[in-house]
């Protein structure tokens, strides 16, 4: 606190005034001081990396699904690794695919005709026959 007396005339003024600059300062050291111990909140996805195989791959890529056709009431066309496949025999295609590679990934790809039904049809289905990643992406044009 600081006092000053003025002596304009025989009566005392005193004025007191409250320094602010040590609290300011304190204020300033408390924030820092819970900025620091307070934890991080992850955000975000969980993600991987790939990590490095120390098994000897047998060269295949992750397995290819195509779905296309679906308008015009045209039927969905399956195809599995270039060969088409009817409906019936996809979950057994998936499998027989998938048992083959070290790299158990599956691309699947639709046009957007294909309804959102038979995309999750395939990607359960390829969950099922052991897939550990399953990938969309949109189908490209042939040619």
């Amino acid at each position: 606190m600081a006092f000053s007396a003025g002596s304009s005339s025989n009566a005392e003024t005193i004025s007191s005034e409250i320094n602010v600059t040590p609290l300011i300062d304190v204020l300033l050291v408390l924030l820092i001081v819970f900025m620091v111990i307070a934890p991080p909140t992850p955000r975000g996805l969980d993600s991987r990396i790939p990590q490095a195989s120390s098994a000897k791959d047998c060269g295949l890529p992750a397995l290819s699904v195509r779905l296309s056709g679906g308008d015009a009431g045209r039927s969905v066309g399956y195809e599995i690794d270039g060969q088409v496949v009817p409906r019936a025999e996809v979950d057994a295609a998936l499998l027989a695919g998938l048992s083959l590679r070290s790299n158990r990934g599956v691309w699947i790809s639709a046009n957007a005709q294909v309804s959102y039904q038979r995309v999750a049809e395939v990607v359960s289905a390829a969950r099922a026959a052991g897939a550990t990643a399953v990938a969309l992406r949109r189908l490209t044009p042939r040619g």
